[in-house]
């Protein structure tokens, strides 16, 4: 880039063009996959030397003459000058493709791997802008003076005017949170910034799923709203938890009184342990004196949500109490709740149900059409806990899932600019300030003439530039939450499934500096695609362990089923051959006790020819059989 600035001449000064060999430009397509992975950021493009090119770019001579370098004679003395260069420059690319190793770059908190490698060339013949050296991605601006490079021919003869092969030279690399910013060394070479990773160093963008430039174009927004950058990560990651409580006074209040005599007051009369983390002056109206009140846990957050807990007066002043909205930390979503519900039945079983329930908030889309999704906000941290542990709750005779509110994050907005994604102090817009109202810039926002009409400066609709509502704040909003949560979930997921390995890596990291960079790959983890690999091998192992279990319960069950099905069929047998001894003892019975009812007719109809002497003793014979018969058949039964 320095060569690249020396050689620039204004449109009045002639130009002779020189052929820049060696130049191989590459895709992000030819780099390793395990090479992305070392760098947070998808990698530039670096050169190789295989296939050399020439590219034409201006040079000023000395004495502002011109010469044809593309004439016979020129062309025929280059020819043979390239020819005696060609050997040199295979030895010393073979030289240099060996020699660039991965670096290593430190600060007092941790050690990170970065790899040293060329981004791509200019190849365009017109000199580069200064917008490509100072990149309005950077938090720390680079000069852009011109200086002269070690290697300038801007003062050479026009025989030293010739083809100049482009050699790969090692980066130093620095650490931006430490070290100031440094001219990186190397032929034709940008000044960069190396992003570290897992860190918000500088305002540096982060690029989703593709090497895409931060730019800035009119109004203060990026060139594309799919670069967040880390500043605003971190003002998303770095706010407090909860919204403060304002604590209004009529008269100036010392703020730390107030918070003490609060704290006080909570643990001698409510015996609760009341957790601040800030407090601090907010703005005042209508000559107010307002105090704003940070809570640290969703414990305190409901102690003071609810009034009644709160002092008649704190450090002898009356005082009126702004409480904030219920924070997502006290919410859950019920993700599928039918839109043909009653809803008025639905509201007072759940409010009954659960008194500490709050709100019940149809959640809405995009064009305000109500989804099945509801909101709960809850007063008690406990239950709200309890049924988030459940994952369901019961209403209607129902069990419905509840899953976790994510509130969307926070939007970093430049009071300089405008801007989406950076703080004031790094604003590119150094000398204008921009106006919230009609979006013109001026020098002093105090001696604006604002026209009071409302444009905003990133979409041109009717409202302020800082509008929180604004369509592209909006999408600015949600790309970054989407951010924030997968940042969140691979670490989780990367701290599960690979913390031995990354413990390792850490205890040898110290060796790390001198060696190749195929070395350093094989000492890392191996890429998501092994890890989701062995977590889908351990699932598969543990599905046919199940299946094998499954098949032996199986195989158990028919067993036991054979086995009660004889012990059932030799039960049935016996229970017919009782039946038949039954039927048998019952006909032999009945006819018994049909000769003896034959008999007894026959002696009443013909008492004095029948009777006879023994009579007595024939019916007492008559009855002793039949008491035999009846024992016989209950013994049967």
């Amino acid at each position: 880039m320095e060569q690249q600035q020396s050689a620039y001449v204004p449109e009045e000064n002639p130009r002779v063009y020189t052929m820049l060999s060696n130049v191989s430009p590459t895709t992000n397509n030819e780099i390793p996959y395990e090479q992305q992975i070392v760098y947070y950021n998808p990698p530039v493009n670096y050169q190789t030397f295989n296939n050399a090119q020439s590219y034409p770019y201006p040079q000023q001579l000395p004495n502002g003459q011109i010469v044809n370098q593309f004439s016979s004679n020129n062309l025929a003395a280059k020819q043979h000058q390239q020819q005696q260069q060609q050997h040199t420059v295979s030895s010393i690319n073979m030289t240099n493709a060996q020699i660039q190793q991965s670096m290593m770059h430190s600060n007092m908190n941790q050690q990170q791997i970065a790899l040293s490698y060329q981004p791509p060339v200019n190849l365009m013949a017109p000199p580069p802008h200064s917008s490509m050296i100072n990149p309005t991605g950077s938090s720390t601006p680079i000069s852009a003076t011109t200086k002269r490079g070690r290697n300038d021919t801007s003062g050479v003869s026009e025989s030293n005017v010739q083809l100049r092969p482009q050699y790969s030279q090692p980066t130093r690399i620095f650490n931006s949170n430490n070290t100031p910013n440094k001219r990186l060394r190397g032929a034709n070479q940008q000044r960069n910034q190396v992003p570290t990773t897992n860190q918000f160093g500088q305002n540096i963008p982060i690029h989703f799923q593709q090497n895409v430039a931060e730019t800035r174009v009119p109004g203060g927004t990026t060139g594309n709203e799919h670069v967040v950058s880390n500043a605003a990560c971190r003002f998303a990651a770095s706010r407090y938890p909860f919204a403060p409580f304002s604590v209004i006074f009529t008269q100036e209040v010392r703020e730390k009184i107030v918070v003490e005599d609060l704290i006080k007051h909570a643990s001698d009369k409510w015996n609760f342990e009341l957790k601040t983390i800030a407090y601090r002056k907010g703005r005042s109206e209508n000559n107010e004196h307002r105090i704003l009140i940070f809570v640290e846990n969703s414990e305190s957050f409901v102690f003071l949500h609810n009034h009644s807990n709160w002092p008649e007066t704190l450090a002898d002043y009356q005082f009126t109490i702004k409480s904030p909205s219920i924070p997502p930390q006290l919410a859950l979503v019920i993700p599928s709740v039918s839109l043909e519900i009653d809803w008025d039945e639905f509201v007072q079983e759940l409010k009954e149900k659960y008194p500490d329930i709050a709100n019940i908030i149809r959640l809405k889309n995009k064009a305000q059409q109500p989804v099945r999704a509801v909101k709960l906000e809850f007063t008690s941290s406990k239950l709200r806990d309890e049924i988030l542990t459940a994952g369901v709750i019961s209403i209607l005779h129902m069990k419905l899932k509840v899953v976790e509110y994510y509130a969307q994050a926070n939007v970093l907005i430049c009071s300089n600019c405008y801007g989406i994604g950076h703080f004031r102090k790094n604003c590119a817009q150094k000398n204008e300030s921009t106006c919230k109202t009609c979006g013109e810039k001026c020098v002093n926002l105090k001696d604006h003439q604002c026209s009071g009409v409302l444009k905003c400066i990133h979409c041109g609709g009717a409202h302020v530039s800082n509008d929180t509502k604004c369509k592209v704040v909006k999408d600015y909003r949600a790309v970054l939450t989407r951010n924030l949560l997968a940042t969140t979930a691979s670490k989780n997921f990367e701290d599960a499934s690979a913390r031995p390995v990354w413990s390792n890596i850490q205890s040898a990291s110290t060796g790390i500096a001198q060696k190749s960079y195929a070395t350093v790959v094989q000492s890392i983890p191996s890429n998501l695609n092994e890890i989701l690999l062995k977590k889908m091998d351990a699932i598969v192992a543990k599905v046919e362990e199940e299946s094998i279990a499954t098949r032996r319960s199986l195989e158990e069950l028919k067993d036991e089923m054979k086995s009660r099905y004889e012990e059932t069929r030799q039960h049935v047998d016996m229970l017919e051959t009782k039946v038949k001894n039954m039927e048998k003892k019952f006909e032999e019975f009945s006819m018994q006790i049909f000769t003896t009812m034959q008999n007894i007719c026959t002696s009443l109809l013909a008492p004095q020819g029948v009777q006879t002497p023994n009579w007595k003793s024939y019916w007492q014979e008559q009855i002793k059989s039949l008491s035999e018969c009846r024992l016989s058949l209950s013994k049967i039964t």
